[in-house]
Protein backbone atom coordinates (compact mmCIF):
# COMPACT_ATOMS: atom_id res chain seq x y z
CA UNK A 1 0.00 0.00 0.00
CA UNK A 2 2.84 1.91 1.22
CA UNK A 3 4.99 1.93 -2.54
CA UNK A 4 1.33 2.30 -4.57
CA UNK A 5 0.77 5.75 -2.76
CA UNK A 6 4.17 6.72 -3.49
CA UNK A 7 3.47 5.45 -7.05
CA UNK A 8 -0.01 7.90 -7.28
CA UNK A 9 1.97 11.06 -5.44
CA UNK A 10 4.97 10.41 -8.33
CA UNK A 11 2.15 10.43 -11.08
CA UNK A 12 0.09 13.21 -9.73
CA UNK A 13 3.55 15.42 -9.86
CA UNK A 14 4.13 14.30 -13.76
CA UNK A 15 0.31 14.97 -14.58
CA UNK A 16 0.07 18.58 -13.07
CA UNK A 17 3.83 19.66 -15.02
CA UNK A 18 5.91 20.80 -11.99
CA UNK A 19 3.49 23.25 -11.16
CA UNK A 20 2.87 21.45 -7.65
CA UNK A 21 4.94 19.46 -6.38
CA UNK A 22 4.24 15.70 -4.69
CA UNK A 23 4.35 15.52 -0.48
CA UNK A 24 6.88 12.71 -1.37
CA UNK A 25 8.99 15.24 -2.86
CA UNK A 26 9.01 17.70 -0.20
CA UNK A 27 9.08 15.47 2.32
CA UNK A 28 12.23 12.98 1.52
CA UNK A 29 13.44 10.23 3.57
CA UNK A 30 16.51 11.76 5.66
CA UNK A 31 15.30 15.26 6.61
CA UNK A 32 18.73 15.93 6.47
CA UNK A 33 19.37 15.76 2.69
CA UNK A 34 16.63 18.32 2.09
CA UNK A 35 16.94 19.69 -1.29
CA UNK A 36 16.74 23.82 -1.69
CA UNK A 37 14.13 24.67 -4.08
CA UNK A 38 15.10 27.70 -6.26
CA UNK A 39 12.43 30.56 -6.08
CA UNK A 40 10.87 31.73 -9.52
CA UNK A 41 12.56 34.00 -11.75
CA UNK A 42 11.72 37.49 -11.54
CA UNK A 43 11.06 39.56 -14.17
CA UNK A 44 14.33 41.71 -15.37
CA UNK A 45 14.31 45.56 -14.62
CA UNK A 46 14.12 46.07 -18.38
CA UNK A 47 10.89 44.79 -18.57
CA UNK A 48 9.27 46.12 -15.87
CA UNK A 49 10.48 49.33 -17.18
CA UNK A 50 8.83 48.72 -20.35
CA UNK A 51 5.64 48.14 -18.66
CA UNK A 52 5.13 51.06 -16.16
CA UNK A 53 6.05 53.36 -19.40
CA UNK A 54 3.04 51.71 -21.28
CA UNK A 55 0.87 52.39 -18.69
CA UNK A 56 2.03 55.96 -18.20
CA UNK A 57 1.78 56.61 -21.73
CA UNK A 58 -1.37 56.06 -21.65
CA UNK A 59 -3.65 58.86 -21.02
CA UNK A 60 -1.17 60.63 -23.78
CA UNK A 61 -2.06 58.25 -26.44
CA UNK A 62 -5.92 58.37 -25.24
CA UNK A 63 -5.53 62.29 -25.70
CA UNK A 64 -4.07 62.02 -29.11
CA UNK A 65 -6.51 59.78 -30.13
CA UNK A 66 -9.35 61.97 -29.13
CA UNK A 67 -7.45 65.04 -30.11
CA UNK A 68 -7.09 63.18 -34.01
CA UNK A 69 -11.15 61.93 -33.64
CA UNK A 70 -11.80 65.54 -32.71
CA UNK A 71 -10.14 67.01 -35.90
CA UNK A 72 -11.60 64.69 -37.98
CA UNK A 73 -14.96 65.62 -37.00
CA UNK A 74 -14.16 69.27 -36.99
CA UNK A 75 -12.98 68.93 -41.10
CA UNK A 76 -15.94 67.38 -41.81
CA UNK A 77 -18.55 69.84 -40.02
CA UNK A 78 -16.51 72.33 -41.80
CA UNK A 79 -16.60 70.52 -45.41
CA UNK A 80 -20.24 70.73 -44.98
CA UNK A 81 -20.48 74.45 -43.71
CA UNK A 82 -17.96 76.09 -45.17
CA UNK A 83 -18.89 77.55 -48.57
CA UNK A 84 -17.00 76.20 -51.53
CA UNK A 85 -14.66 78.53 -53.10
CA UNK A 86 -13.83 78.17 -56.93
CA UNK A 87 -10.56 78.27 -57.87
CA UNK A 88 -9.25 79.47 -62.02
CA UNK A 89 -8.27 76.84 -63.67
CA UNK A 90 -7.27 78.97 -66.72
CA UNK A 91 -3.54 79.67 -67.36
CA UNK A 92 -4.31 83.46 -67.06
CA UNK A 93 -6.27 83.07 -63.94
CA UNK A 94 -3.45 80.96 -62.36
CA UNK A 95 -0.86 83.35 -63.44
CA UNK A 96 -2.93 86.25 -62.14
CA UNK A 97 -3.27 84.25 -58.74
CA UNK A 98 0.59 83.62 -58.47
CA UNK A 99 1.08 87.45 -58.82
CA UNK A 100 -1.57 88.17 -56.12
CA UNK A 101 0.53 85.82 -53.82
CA UNK A 102 3.58 88.02 -54.13
CA UNK A 103 1.30 91.10 -52.66
CA UNK A 104 1.07 88.73 -49.33
CA UNK A 105 4.45 89.60 -48.64
CA UNK A 106 3.43 93.70 -48.80
CA UNK A 107 3.59 93.92 -44.80
CA UNK A 108 7.41 94.09 -44.59
CA UNK A 109 7.54 96.51 -47.30
CA UNK A 110 5.28 98.72 -46.32
CA UNK A 111 6.23 98.65 -42.48
CA UNK A 112 9.50 99.54 -43.22
CA UNK A 113 9.09 101.84 -46.29
CA UNK A 114 5.12 102.51 -46.21
CA UNK A 115 3.70 104.44 -49.12
CA UNK A 116 4.14 108.09 -49.82
CA UNK A 117 0.98 109.45 -48.90
CA UNK A 118 -0.64 110.82 -45.76
CA UNK A 119 1.79 111.49 -42.95
CA UNK A 120 4.43 109.64 -44.62
CA UNK A 121 4.50 111.87 -47.17
CA UNK A 122 5.92 114.59 -44.99
CA UNK A 123 9.19 115.99 -45.95
CA UNK A 124 9.62 114.55 -49.05
CA UNK A 125 10.84 116.08 -52.20
CA UNK A 126 8.78 114.00 -54.49
CA UNK A 127 5.67 114.80 -52.81
CA UNK A 128 4.10 117.59 -55.40
CA UNK A 129 0.61 116.61 -55.98
CA UNK A 130 -1.83 118.31 -53.31
CA UNK A 131 -3.26 114.99 -51.09
CA UNK A 132 -6.97 115.54 -51.76
CA UNK A 133 -6.17 115.39 -55.34
CA UNK A 134 -3.70 112.55 -55.02
CA UNK A 135 -6.59 110.16 -53.17
CA UNK A 136 -8.95 111.23 -55.51
CA UNK A 137 -6.33 109.60 -58.28
CA UNK A 138 -6.37 106.65 -55.62
CA UNK A 139 -10.02 105.57 -55.77
CA UNK A 140 -11.73 107.26 -58.58
CA UNK A 141 -10.30 104.75 -61.42
CA UNK A 142 -12.12 101.38 -59.54
CA UNK A 143 -15.16 103.41 -59.05
CA UNK A 144 -15.41 104.02 -62.68
CA UNK A 145 -14.63 100.26 -63.26
CA UNK A 146 -16.65 98.74 -60.99
CA UNK A 147 -20.00 101.57 -61.72
CA UNK A 148 -20.01 100.25 -65.07
CA UNK A 149 -19.82 96.33 -64.50
CA UNK A 150 -22.38 96.52 -62.12
CA UNK A 151 -24.32 98.92 -64.76
CA UNK A 152 -23.64 96.09 -67.49
CA UNK A 153 -24.65 93.53 -64.94
CA UNK A 154 -28.43 95.01 -64.28
CA UNK A 155 -28.73 96.30 -67.45
CA UNK A 156 -27.98 93.85 -70.20
CA UNK A 157 -29.82 90.63 -70.86
CA UNK A 158 -26.82 88.91 -72.07
CA UNK A 159 -22.94 89.45 -71.67
CA UNK A 160 -20.26 88.57 -70.28
CA UNK A 161 -21.15 90.41 -66.40
CA UNK A 162 -24.72 88.90 -66.69
CA UNK A 163 -25.55 87.80 -63.63
CA UNK A 164 -27.27 88.12 -59.84
CA UNK A 165 -23.44 87.75 -58.18
CA UNK A 166 -21.38 89.92 -60.16
CA UNK A 167 -23.76 92.82 -59.54
CA UNK A 168 -23.93 92.04 -56.00
CA UNK A 169 -20.01 91.90 -56.02
CA UNK A 170 -19.99 95.25 -58.04
CA UNK A 171 -22.04 96.90 -56.21
CA UNK A 172 -20.51 96.02 -53.36
CA UNK A 173 -17.20 97.69 -54.63
CA UNK A 174 -18.97 100.66 -55.50
CA UNK A 175 -20.35 101.55 -52.17
CA UNK A 176 -16.88 101.14 -50.99
CA UNK A 177 -14.92 103.11 -53.42
CA UNK A 178 -17.98 105.50 -53.49
CA UNK A 179 -17.38 105.85 -49.77
CA UNK A 180 -13.79 106.88 -49.96
CA UNK A 181 -14.27 109.53 -52.88
CA UNK A 182 -17.12 110.97 -50.62
CA UNK A 183 -14.64 111.15 -47.42
CA UNK A 184 -12.14 112.47 -49.39
CA UNK A 185 -14.62 115.46 -50.63
CA UNK A 186 -16.82 116.05 -47.61
CA UNK A 187 -14.97 114.54 -44.47
CA UNK A 188 -10.93 114.14 -44.32
CA UNK A 189 -8.56 117.01 -43.78
CA UNK A 190 -5.85 117.21 -45.99
CA UNK A 191 -2.62 119.17 -45.22
CA UNK A 192 0.10 118.25 -47.43
CA UNK A 193 1.00 116.73 -50.68
CA UNK A 194 1.70 113.10 -51.55
CA UNK A 195 4.17 111.67 -54.01
CA UNK A 196 3.65 110.02 -57.67
CA UNK A 197 2.63 106.77 -56.14
CA UNK A 198 -1.38 107.65 -56.07
CA UNK A 199 -1.51 106.70 -60.39
CA UNK A 200 -0.02 103.64 -59.25
CA UNK A 201 -2.34 102.82 -56.45
CA UNK A 202 -5.25 104.26 -58.25
CA UNK A 203 -4.33 101.59 -61.47
CA UNK A 204 -3.83 98.84 -58.91
CA UNK A 205 -7.41 99.43 -57.15
CA UNK A 206 -8.58 99.96 -60.63
CA UNK A 207 -7.35 96.31 -62.03
CA UNK A 208 -8.13 94.37 -58.83
CA UNK A 209 -11.75 95.95 -59.12
CA UNK A 210 -12.36 94.68 -62.61
CA UNK A 211 -10.36 91.20 -62.01
CA UNK A 212 -12.58 90.71 -59.09
CA UNK A 213 -15.65 91.47 -61.31
CA UNK A 214 -14.36 89.51 -64.15
CA UNK A 215 -13.63 86.62 -62.13
CA UNK A 216 -16.68 86.27 -60.32
CA UNK A 217 -18.62 86.24 -63.78
CA UNK A 218 -16.74 82.99 -64.47
CA UNK A 219 -17.69 80.74 -61.38
CA UNK A 220 -20.41 78.67 -62.11
CA UNK A 221 -23.95 78.96 -60.72
CA UNK A 222 -23.61 75.22 -58.70
CA UNK A 223 -20.76 76.96 -56.09
CA UNK A 224 -23.48 79.65 -54.90
CA UNK A 225 -26.05 77.27 -55.03
CA UNK A 226 -24.61 74.88 -52.54
CA UNK A 227 -26.31 74.14 -49.54
CA UNK A 228 -22.84 75.40 -47.44
CA UNK A 229 -23.31 78.89 -49.65
CA UNK A 230 -27.00 79.66 -48.30
CA UNK A 231 -25.63 81.34 -45.54
CA UNK A 232 -22.37 82.56 -47.35
CA UNK A 233 -23.98 85.85 -49.13
CA UNK A 234 -26.12 87.45 -45.66
CA UNK A 235 -22.98 86.93 -43.74
CA UNK A 236 -20.58 88.46 -46.91
CA UNK A 237 -23.43 91.75 -46.67
CA UNK A 238 -23.34 92.01 -42.62
CA UNK A 239 -19.47 91.81 -42.94
CA UNK A 240 -19.36 94.33 -45.30
CA UNK A 241 -21.82 96.87 -43.64
CA UNK A 242 -19.54 96.44 -40.36
CA UNK A 243 -16.50 97.43 -41.98
CA UNK A 244 -17.45 100.23 -43.66
CA UNK A 245 -19.67 101.77 -40.83
CA UNK A 246 -16.66 100.90 -38.69
CA UNK A 247 -14.36 102.45 -41.09
CA UNK A 248 -16.37 105.60 -41.52
CA UNK A 249 -16.97 106.12 -37.72
CA UNK A 250 -12.74 106.20 -37.49
CA UNK A 251 -12.30 108.45 -40.39
CA UNK A 252 -14.71 110.78 -38.65
CA UNK A 253 -13.11 110.91 -35.54
CA UNK A 254 -10.13 111.60 -37.72
CA UNK A 255 -11.02 114.47 -39.38
CA UNK A 256 -12.32 116.21 -35.87
CA UNK A 257 -9.13 115.95 -34.37
CA UNK A 258 -7.56 117.98 -37.84
CA UNK A 259 -10.61 120.33 -37.28
CA UNK A 260 -9.26 121.16 -34.16
CA UNK A 261 -7.89 124.96 -33.05
CA UNK A 262 -4.89 125.29 -34.81
CA UNK A 263 -5.08 122.43 -36.89
CA UNK A 264 -4.52 123.45 -40.62
CA UNK A 265 -7.36 122.68 -43.57
CA UNK A 266 -5.68 121.94 -47.13
CA UNK A 267 -6.66 123.93 -50.43
CA UNK A 268 -6.25 120.92 -52.60
CA UNK A 269 -5.62 124.01 -55.28
CA UNK A 270 -2.53 124.82 -54.06
CA UNK A 271 0.62 123.21 -54.13
CA UNK A 272 2.27 123.96 -51.36
CA UNK A 273 0.74 122.82 -48.04
CA UNK A 274 -0.51 124.92 -45.13
CA UNK A 275 1.73 126.63 -42.50
CA UNK A 276 0.13 125.33 -39.57
CA UNK A 277 -0.18 121.32 -40.47
CA UNK A 278 -0.60 119.65 -37.06
CA UNK A 279 -1.02 116.17 -35.95
CA UNK A 280 -2.16 114.75 -32.58
CA UNK A 281 -2.87 111.43 -31.24
CA UNK A 282 -6.41 109.97 -32.02
CA UNK A 283 -8.50 109.16 -29.64
CA UNK A 284 -12.72 107.87 -29.41
CA UNK A 285 -13.60 104.42 -31.00
CA UNK A 286 -11.24 101.83 -30.96
CA UNK A 287 -8.30 104.10 -31.24
CA UNK A 288 -8.16 103.89 -27.20
CA UNK A 289 -6.59 100.18 -27.97
CA UNK A 290 -4.89 100.65 -31.55
CA UNK A 291 -3.01 103.30 -33.75
CA UNK A 292 -5.06 101.91 -36.53
CA UNK A 293 -8.86 100.50 -35.92
CA UNK A 294 -9.78 101.99 -39.16
CA UNK A 295 -7.53 99.25 -41.07
CA UNK A 296 -9.03 96.97 -39.24
CA UNK A 297 -12.49 97.94 -40.61
CA UNK A 298 -11.67 98.07 -43.60
CA UNK A 299 -9.84 94.55 -43.48
CA UNK A 300 -13.51 93.44 -42.69
CA UNK A 301 -15.17 95.01 -45.26
CA UNK A 302 -13.13 93.26 -48.22
CA UNK A 303 -13.32 89.84 -46.14
CA UNK A 304 -17.12 90.30 -46.72
CA UNK A 305 -16.44 91.20 -50.24
CA UNK A 306 -14.16 87.90 -50.47
CA UNK A 307 -16.95 85.89 -48.95
CA UNK A 308 -19.89 87.40 -51.52
CA UNK A 309 -17.46 86.48 -54.42
CA UNK A 310 -16.26 83.00 -53.21
CA UNK A 311 -13.72 82.95 -55.42
CA UNK A 312 -9.45 82.65 -55.65
CA UNK A 313 -8.74 86.13 -56.29
CA UNK A 314 -11.31 87.97 -54.32
CA UNK A 315 -10.29 86.17 -51.07
CA UNK A 316 -6.00 86.74 -52.41
CA UNK A 317 -7.11 90.50 -52.66
CA UNK A 318 -8.67 90.65 -49.11
CA UNK A 319 -5.65 88.86 -47.83
CA UNK A 320 -3.03 90.99 -49.51
CA UNK A 321 -4.82 94.10 -48.59
CA UNK A 322 -4.64 93.09 -44.90
CA UNK A 323 -0.91 92.34 -45.52
CA UNK A 324 -0.74 95.80 -46.96
CA UNK A 325 -3.08 97.66 -44.01
CA UNK A 326 -0.92 95.57 -41.66
CA UNK A 327 2.16 96.79 -42.19
CA UNK A 328 0.86 100.11 -42.66
CA UNK A 329 -0.32 100.23 -39.06
CA UNK A 330 2.79 98.81 -37.64
CA UNK A 331 4.47 102.21 -39.69
CA UNK A 332 1.79 104.19 -37.90
CA UNK A 333 2.50 103.37 -34.53
CA UNK A 334 6.08 103.90 -35.25
CA UNK A 335 5.60 107.03 -36.24
CA UNK A 336 3.16 107.84 -33.38
CA UNK A 337 6.07 106.95 -31.13
CA UNK A 338 8.60 108.87 -32.63
CA UNK A 339 6.33 112.26 -32.85
CA UNK A 340 5.20 111.86 -29.49
CA UNK A 341 7.58 109.56 -27.64
CA UNK A 342 6.53 109.36 -23.60
CA UNK A 343 2.85 110.24 -24.06
CA UNK A 344 2.13 107.25 -26.67
CA UNK A 345 3.87 104.59 -25.32
CA UNK A 346 2.04 105.40 -21.71
CA UNK A 347 -1.37 104.29 -24.14
CA UNK A 348 0.18 100.96 -24.64
CA UNK A 349 -2.08 100.76 -27.91
CA UNK A 350 -1.63 97.62 -30.58
CA UNK A 351 -1.23 98.44 -34.12
CA UNK A 352 -4.86 97.09 -36.05
CA UNK A 353 -6.50 94.50 -33.46
CA UNK A 354 -7.17 95.40 -30.18
CA UNK A 355 -5.44 93.58 -27.41
CA UNK A 356 -3.32 90.77 -30.32
CA UNK A 357 -1.47 93.21 -32.87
Amino acid sequence: AHTTRRAMSSAAAVSFGNLSLSSSLRRPANPSARRSVAPPPRRPATIMASAGAKTANRPAVAAAAAAALGISVIASTAAGILPPLHVPTSTAGLAIAALQCLNLASFANERANPMAYSKFAQGRADATIPSRTGMLIIYTPALVVATAVAAAALLSVEGPFTGGRVAVVAGMLVLHFAKRVYEVLYVHEYSGNTSNACYAIGTIYGLIALLLCVQTSNVPAAVYEASASHLALPLALLLFGIGQAGNAYHHVLLARLRRAPGAANDDSSTQQPPAKATYSIPSGGLFKYCAAPHYLFEVIAWLGIALAAQQLNALLAAAGMASYLAGRAVANSAWYETKFPEEYAALKRTHMVPFIF
